[in-house]
């Protein structure tokens, strides 16, 4: 995983509830979790506003890497509203899903030639006290990296839990590894059949903590569909390798060792 930061975002919101497994983004990278690292991606203070309702939205995320190239993530949001509505349950859990990362090819993400591309496949549950129904979506993902910057590019398709067709593309740039605050920026847009459109942007700023543990400070806007959407995020990511693992390569682009390891070769320099 990354290594620990501290994150100023302001991200869009991706495809029918599509697990958040590179926070801050709201899209993924061509990179999965060594073997027997785990990392938790927790959203502990979170708060959303849009079409004049409020709510307290925490998010856990779990990412798991199980074999070589591939990475098994959960997610997990709850959302509690700070108003009553008449005849909606002020407790829900939405957004929630289980999804399969594939690693397909190493590329500059993994200091390998050329790009990284990842395929990653889920399902989302019927939400509690909300839309009814399963989904699922199907992300491929591909990345690259400069000196200044690293860029990835996710183009999805799904099931939305009302049976639409949904396809959504997010374009995503991370700053220069060596530095100790980077800035990030995200694009994002989705369509709904038969449901509506939604867009929308993300900036911020990483700043390094530690080698396993990360915090993050973020704002989003987005529109979706008709109403204007506003979020401000506060959360951490702990990284913890659960077993080791012998293997001939480091496949993790976002590695919380990233950061020291990039400042340290320019220190050889």
């Amino acid at each position: 995983m990354r290594r620990a930061t501290f994150v100023l975002p302001l991200t869009i919101l991706l495809v029918g509830g599509s697990a958040q497994a590179y926070r801050p983004f709201d899209g993924t990278d061509a990179a999965v979790e060594d073997v027997g690292a785990i990392t938790l991606e927790a959203g502990a203070l979170q708060f959303h506003w849009s079409g004049g309702e409020s709510a307290y939205a925490p998010r856990l995320g779990v990412n798991f890497g199980f074999a070589e190239r591939l990475e098994a993530v959960v997610d997990v949001q709850q959302w509690v509203a700070l108003e009553s509505t008449a005849g909606e349950s002020r407790i829900r859990s939405l957004d929630s899903g289980a999804l399969l990362k594939w690693l397909l090819r190493e590329g500059a993400l993994q200091e390998q030639a050329g790009v990284s591309v990842a395929i990653e496949a889920g399902v989302q549950p019927p939400e509690m006290h909300g839309e009814e129904g399963f989904g699922a979506s199907l992300t491929a993902a591909v990345g690259y990296r400069w000196n200044a910057v690293k860029l990835h590019v996710n183009q999805s398709a799904g099931r939305s839990r009302g049976g639409n067709l949904v396809l959504a593309n997010s374009l995503m740039l991370d700053g220069p590894e060596a530095w100790l605050v980077r800035p990030l920026a995200e694009l994002f847009a989705e369509q709904e059949l038969d449901d509506g459109a939604s867009y929308g942007l993300l900036l911020g700023a990483i700043a390094t903590a530690s080698d396993s543990l990360a915090f993050d400070l973020g704002m989003r806007v987005a529109r979706d569909r008709e109403e204007r959407a506003f979020e401000l995020r506060l959360g951490l990511s702990w990284n913890v390798r659960l077993f080791a693992h012998e293997s001939g390569s480091s496949v993790r682009s976002r590695s919380f060792l990233t950061s020291s390891k990039a400042r340290q070769h320019e220190l050889r320099e």
